[in-house]
């Protein structure tokens, strides 16, 4: 009897960690950017990847995954200015759940999050439909001085590209 003990201990220990739970599947969030490069506007798609064990845990990636839109702007890499922007996720909870039991019950290894865009105001193809094609400068001033022309002229060319900003332009001002 005391021979096939550590047989026995060796398969059972063997069968625990084969899983008798849910198995741990890759989650695959397709991502597209917009860039604004030397005049061209781009969109780049790729993506990442997140391992789910649970439905538990699908719930708590997908909260974290949600995001809002970031507004364009041109940011300096190497050397070049390239316009930049942060499209908004959002999840339907229920959408990525169906699709995670549909994998998991079929066997399969990887599903992809179902994801919707989206998109600042304004965003990088609106100012690339106005003519904004490349940086031109940047310049930050307290408006300390500066005639009401000059303060009109600035507030109206704000108040094309973005409403929030001419508030806090204006908001500056008082």
């Amino acid at each position: 009897m005391w021979r096939w003990t550590p047989w026995v201990l060796l398969l059972g220990l063997a069968l625990a960690q084969s899983g008798g739970g849910s198995p741990v599947l890759t989650a695959v969030l397709v991502l597209e950017e917009d860039v604004l490069e030397d005049g061209v506007l781009r969109t780049y798609v790729g993506s990442q990847t997140f391992h789910v064990a649970s439905e538990a845990e699908l719930r708590a990636l997908v909260k974290k995954l949600a995001r809002e839109p970031r507004p364009p702007r041109f940011v300096l890499q190497g050397e070049r200015w390239r316009g930049v922007e942060k499209k908004g996720l959002t999840f339907n909870e229920a959408e990525a759940l169906a699709v995670y039991r549909q994998a998991r019950d079929a066997g399969r290894k990887s599903f992809v999050l179902p994801v919707r865009y989206t998109y600042p105001t304004p965003s990088l193809k609106e100012l690339y439909v106005l003519g904004v094609r490349e940086h031109l400068a940047t310049g930050e001033t307290s408006f300390r001085g500066s005639s009401r022309e000059r303060t009109h002229n600035l507030l109206l060319a704000s108040s094309k590209l973005d409403a929030r900003r001419r508030l806090w332009v204006r908001s500056r001002l008082e």
